[in-house]
């Protein structure tokens, strides 16, 4: 889920795109080539605390990708973010993508662009700068100084959030999938979180881009939690607020805490299944527009050995009621039959 995920290699892309240790922006002309053999030409340093591959099998520069594609515009950052992406899924070392990437700064630069003052593209400028004086890797100092100057990670966007928190498990040696599985726990409290206050929730361009990451993972969820997954994403994502579902976040937390813990998906599916009955024996129910009633209904239509047909039946018309009927009195008989 990642996850966010996708703001790391944003971050990546764009400050390689400066790597060239230009002077700043200025209206004078730059030639670009002498700077492209260069970048092409300077071994980048790389973190050795880093196990992840950072090539074209890394999803979340696929996710980065898709992201930038969602939201670009003619931004300097972003085109030649856009550019680092590009090679680097197509095969191309860093040190190429890097090229190619300082190619477009220079030729947007000489077009009169430059990075906005105070942005997180001009901290990662900066950033990047900095770390290729001092020697050290300046693909992480850069990335995470573009994310801690994000607003959106200041206001607590789950993207943001769980960014941050996978690029922190990276830098302790985890692979995708662990960062990944640490990231979608930081993700689903911060949805939580916004959930509970009212706020907007609408980031089409998350959504996109959480779902690219998903499906360049090696080792993915089950068809049924994979659905459930793809469809909780599209109902989050797809308005700007939903209502508070206790028996949603619930279970959801549960589940993430229980696959986080390195329980499996049956496991992780029990606790999140004795986290919904105990808030359905308080009487709660499940709004219209709760994510986990969509990821509910895909995950049980994804099902490769559904139950018997009274058995699912049965389940359906269970979650039917549960969203019609709307406020409903406890029935701790019923909860605990279930």
């Amino acid at each position: 889920m990642r996850t966010n995920k996708m703001i790391l290699c944003l971050v990546i892309s764009t400050c390689m795109g400066i790597a060239a240790a230009l002077p700043h922006p200025s209206p004078d002309y730059i030639d670009p080539e002498p700077y492209v053999k260069k970048a092409l030409n300077t071994p980048l340093v790389k973190d050795n605390r880093i196990k992840a591959p950072r090539d074209a099998h890394s999803p979340s520069a696929a996710s980065a990708l898709e992201y930038m594609r969602q939201v670009a515009g003619n931004d300097i950052c972003a085109l030649s973010t856009e550019a680092y992406l590009e090679m680097i899924l197509n095969g191309a070392t860093a040190e190429e993508a890097n090229a190619e990437a300082t190619r477009v700064y220079i030729q947007e630069h000489n077009r009169g662009q430059k990075p906005v003052q105070g942005s997180a593209c001009d901290a990662s400028d900066k950033a990047w700068r900095q770390a290729m004086k001092d020697g050290a890797d300046p693909v992480l100092t850069s990335a995470l100084a573009f994310m801690k100057a994000f607003p959106n990670y200041r206001n607590g966007n789950p993207c943001a959030v769980s960014g941050v928190k996978y690029v922190e498990a990276i830098l302790q040696g985890k692979s995708h999938t662990e960062a990944n599985l640490i990231s979608a726990s930081s993700f689903a409290k911060a949805l939580i979180s916004k959930a509970k206050k009212g706020e907007e929730l609408r980031d089409p361009a998350c959504a996109a881009a959480t779902k690219e990451f998903f499906h360049h993972l090696d080792k993915k969820p089950s068809p049924p939690n994979a659905a459930a997954l793809i469809a909780f994403i599209d109902k989050a994502f797809s308005s700007q607020t939903f209502s508070y579902d206790p028996i949603c976040w619930k279970s959801t937390e549960a589940f993430w805490d229980s696959y986080g813990a390195g329980n499996d998906e049956l496991t992780s599916n029990l606790a999140a299944s004795e986290a919904f009955l105990e808030e359905f024996a308080k009487g709660s129910t499940i709004p219209v527009d709760s994510p986990c009633a969509a990821a509910t209904r895909a995950y049980y239509a994804n099902i490769p050995n559904p139950p018997s047909p009274p058995n699912k039946a049965a389940m359906e018309a269970f979650m039917d009621k549960m969203i019609k009927d709307g406020k409903r009195q406890p029935d701790p008989v019923c909860a605990i039959s279930t």
